[in-house]
């Protein structure tokens, strides 16, 4: 038994060490680098993923902590999928071992980490890796369509700026999210050369100038000429050998290679595809000669080794020939005697060595809080004996509470940032990950983990890199046949983008059409009176006839509607303000710790839209105002734990919790939740609902009364006049649309039932509405969104397979093997049943439910409910799963017939699973056939956009709408199909303003009238639907400020900007500095200026008169219209006419 860490290098004779769990293996692991005892290249072996991850952040944390910066930790992660079954890895694992491999030739001195799973995948070589690498340099020469091609081949996938591995290009301008950086880079070229480099902000704007950036490859399965070539080659040499072995065989397998060949020419790559990786290059191992290899818990290596390969042969055999990879089974996999060639010489490590020397690094007993006296009788005695003791938490909010902990033991205690700055004898708090902890007896130190300690989950810290994207919904995907509103002639539908030659000049214009094929073209500049018409309904709306009446009508009446409403909220607000509502502060210290104690219980760090609506929410409660709060956020997003903090506020300060919920099932699934969470506090939470017998009902009606159950969750059962509370203090309505106007005044009624003061409200949606609606109502509604997904989920790995009930049956079985549940959807109610059946066949042991909307309400609730209860694994059913009901377990959806479907709905489906930590699977099952390409492009939009946040790519404005309609009603529902959303919204924004006193913005729209070409040249922007947006974003500008940053923006965006595009902007100014002034028309002529002043203009008569005087050369008035000004310029000014301008603004600002 060795004492350790002083004694390293003697225990080194004997690399067989046993007494070490993965903390304390990870600190000797560290202690051998930062003491020089191994040097070169190591790679740590564990028996697991799980295992290697966790060794992996550990040994991360050691390295930081005690400063061994020239030591570099690197993950060799395995795929998450089992190989040779016709599924591909989630994208970021293939790409953090190519990451892997190319920071290790770049780190003399590195360790990787892997499972022994993931030590056998063959891999790209590094002069492989290097001869696909794409190095750009400030100055170099490259043609952009060379690299934009090169970018594809080598897996860069062209869309938004999503994460690694994404690009785009904007003429001569590329965004590109280079593998392995945490933020994406900007090229700019000038012809062929690279003119500039720059680092992108998270709004996407350049941060700084950098002389070169490397693009290692965003994929293992390069798809290069040769590469193609060599797959080509292998193919024919297979068939020639089956072409004389089995004439059955080589006709499949001519057919099957055909169709791949096919498939990856055009540049699709098919599910499963990196099965084929080791035909396309001749891969190596990823573990190089003179490497020192560390294998942590190697009894538990041997026994998985001897499985490991079988295993991967068996599975390849038992599939059917037409689902087998057309390749050998263990091709991918380093040969089993040569990876045991590599282990010879290995140090070993683990809780359990046979024949190792024992370690005396651990606990020697369980440190965590059973007993808070014994636990703190422990940690004095230690501190009394001079001990040092260093706490480690990734988590801000479990150090927050530890430190609280220690705050009420009078503890003294420092954080600190590493361990230099570490005092003797003192307790010290550090942020980092620690698996485990252990103590140095020798040493008199003792790292521990809060996690550990407090007996809490790990807190999950995996960052996610995402780029902001700054685009407009509004005309997002506007194509010929969409339907708009012009806000002055209603409802019409979109032709197409012209030019139109007006007095010599030329103007890009949009073209509609309205009732009886009647022509409206519309200048781009005017584009602010247009917006995107949304339906929620699958109904065409009616074109307006251009000069009718109808569009006013429609349009007077939505007015009255949006100033009615703003009005009543006005009055409701009025009303709040007069009553008196209790504070919910933190009363005592003891409240506050058990507060803090029910936040550290939250497995996740907080999200910024979560806490920022936490904090929204506490200072409503602090307030002497009663709280009355929507609080909108899509499911799985984190609503439920900030409506569980509001509720520990209240009941922790004696007042009770009435929880509302549309469904039993709704219900049901909050009151799991909410008793997990409480129970730590002794807080009791009880379920009412209509499915519990009477006597239990009246039972839990007198313990309400009493005050002894703290919080009442429940559906329209909660509202029965015999519900009585003895102190409510906070009525949660879930989903509070789905309630009827009836329901709600029952709401009204319990919200009475609190004899201190009023009841605070909060009402929660999962279903999203515009922020521009948000903002419309802001001041009058108090509303909190959270619109940011949790760092922890992970996107949805999508794939397209051809139906084949082979691989319906692996994706099924692989979510079953691993505990999980599976929507299964097939969208026919009439051949649901044999569907259904046909499943049971394939997976016999596999429980099966049916579940559609013609089901009797009774039937389908209690079928959900088992689903939720974990009876049956899958729900075979129809998108009625589509919105509601949020299941963590089920992480696996196959939707049949997916061509069938829009992508708006699809990405819902979608939304459905990945709800957890446990990554989503959604297969897009087509015809075995194959779909036209034009229908295959379509599809693969919803395959291409993978990443959370992604959703304003795919056409999700029904959801909005929707979400309109739920916060203002069914009424108002109705006024918003008649005039589209973004018209209503604009005109909820003039009633808000009305209804405060304000006088809205924009009375008039300027007419300019310049005789110079002003537009986007389509050299500039190719793209028509592009242009539109930048059109819009132009018309949207509020002052010259955001005039400028926007035209800045196209400049870095695109390059540099045409003369026309110039004129556009300084057009735009002009009609900037018109509304200024109150001039509603600005008319260049041959030999003068014409200035229209409008009625409400501060340019008063004395002004003009003013003017006229001090500039008689340039200003004077027309005899015929008092309210104009005309100004001369002589032929000088005229070829500056907009430096012109300026001054004659500037003239007019002096003289007012």
């Amino acid at each position: 038994m060795l004492p350790v860490f002083s004694q390293l290098k003697q225990a080194l004779t004997k690399p067989l060490w046993s007494g070490l769990h993965s903390g304390s293996s990870a600190a000797v692991i560290a202690q051998l680098l930062k003491q020089n005892l191994i040097s070169g290249q190591i790679w740590l072996i564990t028996p697991d993923e799980a295992t290697a991850e966790t060794i992996f952040e550990d040994l991360k944390l050691w390295l930081s902590f005690w400063r061994i910066d020239e030591w570099t930790a690197l993950f060799y992660p395995d795929d998450d999928i089992k190989a040779l079954q016709g599924d591909s890895p989630n994208p970021a694992l293939p790409r953090r071992r190519i990451e892997t491999l190319y920071q290790r030739s770049n780190a003399p001195q590195h360790i990787i980490v892997s499972s022994l799973s993931g030590s056998i995948l063959k891999s790209l070589t590094p002069d492989q890796i290097l001869s696909n690498t794409i190095l750009l340099e400030e100055g170099g020469c490259c043609e952009p369509e060379d690299l934009e091609n090169r970018l594809i081949e080598c897996g860069y996938q062209p869309k938004s700026l999503y994460g690694e591995g994404d690009f785009d290009r904007r003429n001569e301008v590329f965004r590109i999210w280079p593998v392995g950086m945490n933020h994406p880079v900007r090229v700019v070229f000038f012809d062929d050369e690279i003119e500039n480099i720059d680092t992108l902000n998270e709004q996407g704007r350049p941060q700084n100038k950098i002389p070169s950036v490397t693009l290692i490859p965003a994929k293992e399965s390069i798809l290069t000429a040769n590469s193609k070539q060599r797959l080509k080659r292998y193919f024919n040499q297979k068939s020639r050998v089956l072409r004389e072995e089995n004439k059955e065989k080589f006709t499949l397998f001519r057919t099957q290679s055909k169709q791949i060949l096919k498939d990856l020419d055009a540049g699709y790559c098919f599910i499963g595809h990196e099965d084929y990786l080791p035909t396309l290059w001749d891969l190596k191992a990823p573990i190089q000669k003179s490497t020192q290899i560390i294998l942590f818990e190697p009894e538990h290596i041997w026994e998985n080794l001897k499985t490991i390969y079988s295993k991967r042969a068996t599975r390849w055999m038992i599939l059917d020939a037409s689902e087998r990879p057309l390749i050998e089974p263990l091709e991918r996999f380093l040969d089993q005697s040569a990876l045991l060639q590599k282990f010879e010489g290995a140090i070993q490590m683990g809780e359990v060595v046979a024949d190792g020397t024992l370690l005396k690094l651990g606990l020697g007993y369980d440190l965590r809080m059973k007993d808070q006296r014994i636990f703190w009788d422990r940690m004095k005695l230690w501190t009394e004996l001079g001990w040092t003791l260093i706490f480690f938490s990734s988590s801000l909010s479990k150090v927050a509470y530890f430190e609280n902990l220690l705050q009420l033991q009078n503890i003294p205690h420092n954080r600190r940032s590493d361990r230099n700055s570490v005092k003797p004898g003192e307790i010290t708090l550090f942020l980092g990950h620690l698996s485990k902890g252990f103590y140095d007896g020798l040493k008199q130190e003792a790292y521990l983990s809060i996690e550990e300690i407090l007996s809490f989950t790990t807190v999950k810290t995996r960052s996610k890199k995402t780029l902001s994207d700054l685009s407009l919904k509004s005309f997002r995907d506007l194509e010929k046949g969409s339907y708009v509103v012009h806000e002055r002639h209603g409802i019409g539908r979109f032709v197409r983008m012209m030019m139109l030659k007006v007095g010599g000049t030329e103007r890009e214009c949009l073209e509609l059409e309205y009732r009886d094929g009647d022509l409206l073209r519309v200048p781009v500049t005017m584009l602010h009176k247009i917006s995107r018409y949304q339906i929620s309904k699958q109904v065409l709306p009616r074109l307006d006839k251009l000069g009718s009446k109808g569009w006013e009508r429609r349009l007077n009446k939505a007015k009255e509607k949006t100033l009615a409403i703003a009005h009543d909220l006005m009055r409701l607000e009025a009303t709040r303000a007069v009553l008196k509502g209790h504070s919910y502060g933190m009363s005592s210290a003891e409240i506050g710790h058990q507060y803090l104690s029910f936040c550290a219980d939250f497995p996740y760090n907080l999200t910024s839209d979560q806490q920022s609506s936490i904090e929204e929410i506490f200072n409503d409660l602090q307030s002497d105002k009663p709280m009355d709060r929507l609080l909108v956020g899509d499911v799985g997003f984190g609503k439920t734990e900030v409506a569980m903090r509001a509720a520990a506020r209240v009941v922790l300060e004696g007042h009770q919790v009435a929880l509302l919920c549309p469904t039993t099932i709704l219900s049901l699934q909050h009151q799991q939740t909410f008793e997990k969470r409480f129970k730590k506090l002794g807080i009791n939470v009880s379920l009412f609902s209509r499915l519990e017998d009477a006597s239990a009902l009246k039972k839990k009606k007198k313990e309400l009364q009493s005050g002894t159950i703290q919080i009442a969750i429940g559906t329209h059962a909660l509202l029965g006049r015999s519900i009585r509370f003895k102190r409510l203090g906070l009525v949660i309505v879930d989903e509070e649309h789905r309630f009827g106007v009836k329901q709600k005044e029952k709401i009204k009624r319990i919200s009475q039932q609190n004899p201190i003061a009023p009841t605070e409200y909060l009402a929660m949606s999962a279903t999203p509405i515009p922020r521009s609606l948000h903002m419309a109502l802001s001041g009058l509604k108090d509303v909190s969104i959270i619109a940011t997904p949790p760092a922890d989920r992970q996107s949805v790995d999508t794939t397209i397979m051809r139906h084949s009930e082979g691989k319906i049956q692996s994706v099924l079985d692989r979510e079953l093997k691993r505990g999980g549940q599976a929507f299964f959807l097939h969208n026919r109610i009439q051949t649901l049943q044999t569907t259904g059946k046909r499943l049971q066949e394939l997976l016999p042991d596999a429980k099966i439910a049916i579940a559609h909307g013609q089901m009797k309400r009774e039937i389908l609730e209690a079928t959900i409910l088992d689903f939720i209860k974990k009876k049956f694994q899958i729900l075979v059913c129809t998108s009625i799963i589509e919105n509601g009901i949020d299941l963590p377990n089920v992480n696996t959806i196959m939707i049949d017939n997916a061509h069938m479907m829009g992508l708006a709905q699809l990405y819902q489906l979608r939304g459905r699973v990945g709800r957890s930590s446990r990554r989503g699977f959604c297969s897009l099952i087509i015809p075995a056939h194959g779909l036209p390409k034009e229908s295959l492009n379509r599809i693969s939009a919803l395959q291409r956009y993978t990443e959370l946040g992604a959703g304003f790519s795919i056409a999700t404005a029904d959801l909005e709408l929707r979400g309109s309609g739920n916060l203002l009603g069914k009424e108002q529902s109705g006024h918003i199909e008649a005039i589209g959303l973004m018209a209503y919204i604009k005109l909820m924004e003039q009633a808000v303003a009305t209804a405060k006193g304000q006088v809205h913005e924009r009375l008039f729209d300027p007419e300019i009238q310049m005789p110079v070409n002003a537009f986007i040249p389509e050299s500039f922007i190719a793209d028509a639907a592009t242009r539109l947006k930048e059109y819009q974003h132009l018309s949207e500008v509020k002052n010259i400020t955001e005039l400028r940053n926007l035209m800045d923006q196209w400049e870095l965006s695109y390059g540099s900007l045409p003369d026309e595009t110039l004129n556009l902007g300084w057009i735009t100014e002009i009609r900037l500095l018109c509304l200024l002034f109150g001039i509603e028309l600005l008319s260049w002529k041959k030999s003068h200026l014409l200035l229209t002043i409008h009625p409400t203009s501060n340019i008063t008569d004395a002004i003009m008169t003013k003017l006229c005087t001090s500039q008689n050369q340039h200003f004077y008035m027309p005899k015929e219209d008092i309210r104009s000004l005309l100004v001369r310029f002589n032929e000088e000014e005229a070829a500056l006419p907009f430096s012109f301008l300026h001054w004659v603004f500037e003239q007019i600002r002096l003289c007012s």
